[in-house]
């Protein structure tokens, strides 16, 4: 879910439920994720930063070193805070810990060295100080492309992908307009009655009147994200391949203006010097080992399987294997 795929975050998209709960709830303004599905799960399920478990470059297509800031929030009855914006820096790894923090199970995360999650429940149920001062988005060897966020400063290397960036925008369409389109769209006004509508008759906004609790909107204002003009034509950055480009995110929040030439090269290093480090207890991307191909729908009846579990026709694999078909 990309961070104009909710209603809250967006001028043509109407989720009432999940802004009623994100309302009523903790708006997590600063958590990233993988911007793939493999590395996301893993470091959700586990707590290990993907770079530890061989996922830090393909989708076991990770074409991306900035990773995501998507949107998220939690809503409990058992948070003694709720009702605002947390700016607190939050990493998809944080997930599992601070889940184990808020049922009491903290200790059983005190041995694995390699947990980079940590817990964000205090901060979280109490609105208390952040527990993060830094994300290591991805290092990836492969594709020569990686990414930390440290405070307000993101520095990254390579954000473009075999000389293609991958920035986008909002969909524009120039003169063209979609067939219909003046009886498919409303205008900012009519969306915002429409949107007000929904929220305060959809069906999470019924069951928490139920509960005593009244969502108050006007919160989730304070997680816009406003973006400043474009310095160079379509918004995009010169950040070639092996290049370092360094935003202060505090001010440029969509990365428009790399700064890394006004900046203290002493600072840049000393950021930098965080990610060599921290790749220095990375494991071989899981990119980088060859396919089986005993593992062939072909040779186990049609169906992907965990093939090394199962007897093979080598008659059938022998035939096969000088074929120069791939999967």
């Amino acid at each position: 879910m990309g961070w104009a795929d909710v209603g809250y975050h967006s001028d043509h998209v109407l989720t009432p439920n999940i802004d009623t709960l994100a309302a009523d709830g903790i708006v997590l303004n600063h958590y990233y994720t993988h911007p793939v599905s493999c590395p996301s799960r893993a470091a959700l399920l586990t707590g290990v930063h993907p770079i530890h478990t061989g996922l830090q470059n393909f989708v076991i297509i990770n074409q991306s070193p900035t990773a995501l800031r998507v949107p998220a929030f939690i809503w409990s009855p058992l948070l003694r805070k709720s009702g605002y914006v947390s700016e607190a820096l939050i990493d998809v790894s944080d997930i599992m810990p601070t889940i184990l923090d808020a049922i009491g199970d903290r200790h059983v995360l005190s041995d694995e060295t390699h947990i980079y999650g940590v817990s964000q429940w205090d901060t979280m149920s109490h609105n208390g100080l952040p527990v993060r001062s830094e994300i290591i988005h991805n290092i990836d060897p492969v594709d020569n492309m990686s990414a930390i966020r440290w405070h307000d400063w993101k520095l990254v290397q390579s954000s473009s992908y075999k000389g293609y960036d991958l920035w986008t925008q909002t969909i524009q369409f120039g003169g063209w307009k979609p067939p219909m389109y003046s009886k498919c769209t409303l205008s900012p006004e009519q969306f915002e009655t429409m949107r007000n509508l929904q929220r305060h008759s959809c069906k999470m906004y019924k069951v928490l009147s139920q509960m005593n609790r009244h969502p108050n909107y006007d919160v989730l204002d304070e997680s816009t994200v406003l973006c400043s003009e474009p310095p160079v034509p379509n918004g995009k950055h010169s950040c070639l391949t092996g290049e370092l480009c360094l935003f202060n995110l505090r001010v440029d929040p969509c990365e428009y203006k790399n700064v890394i030439n006004e900046t203290d090269p002493s600072f840049v290093r000393y950021v930098w010097h965080k990610l060599v480090e921290f790749n220095e207890t990375s494991v071989p991307a899981l990119s980088l080992v060859p396919l089986d191909k005993r593992a062939h729908p072909r040779f186990h009846n049609n169906t992907w399987t965990n093939w090394l579990d199962h007897d093979l026709d080598y008659e059938l694999y022998r035939d096969y294997k000088h074929d120069k078909d791939e999967f």
